[in-house]
């Protein structure tokens, strides 16, 4: 039997959130038109971008509940039920209850966006810094994270940006960052572990393996330690996004690179395993690919006088990211038009890795052959 109710009250209809996993009720604000019975069943979501915090859990309390995609499944029949057909416009928070975000318009996500609180690792240059930059430029709140305390004074001149001073191959930064965006702006909804550093040179060098393990440390257990460390908020925030930066030295070799291609790689399937586990609480773990950026790391290569010219001329769009055009898809995979991208990383590099090595990508009209 499918009822037509437009509102259910909580007396007796008791339901279990899908990505919540706790017993909540269901409701809407009084007058309700009572269901005929009591009610138990789960309320699903099919785009999975519900914040279940929309739902008080007390017992005989009235919520709003948005309508158009909400069903109750009850759980002693294959009966799906529509317990809300309608989202109810005029109606105002009850207690704090904030409304479902996602399910009615657009832009109310993008307001959401406007306000939201990410933690930036890496922030005090490169592409760290221009995220942070971006995502304050767009009105969210920033907890930028580095071992570089100059670079994050000038960062916290920004408004909304939260300095902290860290190592992220440490336990103790990794929830010193959480615990300070949640007890400064109240909540997290976005974690950037971009942090990183390359190096170590040839394997049969001098302390190669030192360099090594000090490159997986920052690299592969930040990366590890930083989804640890957020997992408890973004679950209490009802889901949320996070973004490693990998590289496109993750997607295959590099010469006397042997280090930060394993460290990279690594980081790829990091995220494809999180991405898998976290899903079904609507934590999307994703990552990008960097190509060629022109930030602080990669100067060295960019302004050699023969080098910097030859990883150019294998790039198709024939120049380097700035480290904004990098940030810029980053924040794609943190937004709601990315709420059905999880586990996957994206090429930012301008064709690259599109290219199979053999032939370089055509020049420019008037260039001398190569």
């Amino acid at each position: 039997m499918v009822r037509s109710d437009a509102r259910l009250t909580t007396m007796g209809a008791y339901g279990r959130i899908l990505a919540g996993r706790q017993p909540r009720p269901i409701g809407v604000r009084t007058p309700v038109v009572r269901a005929r019975e009591p009610l138990r069943g789960t309320v699903a979501d099919p785009t999975g971008r519900f914040d279940r915090r929309a739902f008080w859990p007390l017992p005989h309390e009235t919520v709003d509940v948005p309508g158009d995609r909400f069903t109750v499944l009850e759980e002693h029949s294959e009966t799906t039920v529509t317990a809300v057909r309608e989202w109810i416009d005029a109606a105002r928070p009850v207690r704090g209850i904030r409304a479902a975000q996602g399910l009615h318009k657009v832009h109310r996500e993008e307001e959401r966006m406007s306000v939201q609180v990410v933690v930036v690792t890496g922030a005090a240059s490169g592409i760290g810094r221009a995220t942070a930059e971006l995502f304050a430029d767009r009105g969210a709140r920033v907890v930028a994270v580095d071992v570089a305390r100059e670079g994050l004074e000038k960062l916290s001149a920004i408004h909304g940006v939260v300095p902290l001073v860290g190592d992220v191959s440490t336990e103790e930064t990794n929830t010193a960052m959480v615990d300070l965006a949640v007890r400064e702006f109240g909540r997290l909804d976005a974690v950037v572990l971009n942090a990183g550093i390359s190096g170590a040179g040839p394997l049969e060098s001098p302390g190669a393996i030192d360099r090594f393990d000090r490159i997986l440390a920052v690299n592969v257990r930040g990366t590890a330690l930083g989804i640890r460390a957020s997992l408890p908020a973004l679950r209490a925030a009802g889901g949320g996004s996070i973004v490693a930066t990998s590289s496109v030295s993750g997607l295959g070799g590099d010469p006397v690179t042997w280090a930060y291609n394993a460290a990279k790689a690594a980081v790829i399937n990091l995220v494809r395993g999180a991405a898998i586990d976290y899903a079904v609480e609507n934590i999307r773990v994703n990552a990008i690919a960097p190509g060629g950026t022109a930030t602080a790391m990669t100067a060295g290569v960019l302004s050699h006088p023969t080098l910097g010219p030859a990883v150019t001329g294998r790039i198709p769009q024939r120049r380097w990211a700035d480290p904004r055009e990098q940030a810029e898809v980053i924040w794609f995979l943190t937004s709601p038009a990315a709420s059905y991208v999880t586990g996957v990383t994206i090429p930012v590099d301008g064709g690259l890795s599109a290219n199979n090595g053999i032939l370089l990508p055509p020049a420019f009209p008037g260039d001398a052959p190569r």
